[in-house]
């Protein structure tokens, strides 16, 4: 199936400063972008090239792009345009994987890697030593395989997308117009899509209480998954 939507998938490295990833305090080191077949990376001073790339797309693409790569980028002082939608492939897999297609997941399945395995797709993401990202700069051989690590980090989370995009396609028919432009027939909860399809199909405009938040709807309550999927001792 052909995406006629405009879209690049992004991705970052950065340092990790503590002992696990905090986008709150995690050091930019590199940002790479996919568009189609053309991939590019920047340094982080490439502040120029990096915000036109962010400008320039309808849809930005990431694997937990929201809760962390959005999140380092805005304190670097990169801005997301405002009509701009941003797709998580992570988010996606939390709200349709076990509600939609009763696969539950421990959180360690639903990295990029293990997702690609579930759904055999090629994973392209190969190894790399992270240590040398407490160096500002990367040179020569080492920003060369910083930059293939990254750029089947980019093709994985395409692939990704793809297979949800086509996977729940079928919902985008029974979304008005600005559903249909924000992706929710792809990215939205079970509950939620379902009340802005009826709404859609009725003629009916969607409401929302808490000063007109949809994310209030059909959220129910708060369950905090476990950090780690297995600890002894």
């Amino acid at each position: 199936m052909e995406i006629i939507e405009q879209y690049c998938v992004c991705d970052i490295e950065t340092n990790t400063i503590k002992k696990l990833p905090d986008p709150l305090s995690d050091e930019l080191r590199y940002v790479g972008f996919l568009y189609q077949t053309r991939f590019v990376c920047y340094h982080y001073t490439e502040i120029e090239n990096i915000q036109k790339c962010l400008n320039y797309f309808l849809y930005i693409i990431g694997h937990n792009i929201k809760k962390y790569d959005k999140i380092v980028l805005e304190r670097y002082g990169f801005k997301f345009p405002n009509n701009q939608t941003i797709i998580d492939t992570y988010e996606i897999s939390e709200n349709r994987l076990k509600s939609m297609l009763y696969i539950d997941l421990n959180v360690g399945d639903k990295s990029l890697k293990k997702l690609c395995e579930r759904f055999n797709l090629i994973h392209k993401k190969g190894e790399f030593d992270y240590s040398l990202l407490k160096n500002n700069y990367l040179e020569g051989e080492n920003l060369n395989k910083l930059k293939e690590y990254l750029f089947g980090d980019l093709n994985s989370c395409n692939d990704l997308f793809k297979y949800y995009y086509e996977l729940f396609y079928g919902f985008k028919e029974y979304m008005g117009e600005y559903n249909q432009r924000k992706m929710c027939w792809l990215v939205n909860k079970p509950g939620s899509t379902a009340y802005k399809a009826v709404c859609h199909l009725t003629g009916l405009p969607e409401e929302y209480n808490d000063y007109n938040n949809e994310k209030s709807l059909y959220e129910g309550g708060y369950v905090s998954e476990p950090k780690y999927d297995f600890i002894e001792g």
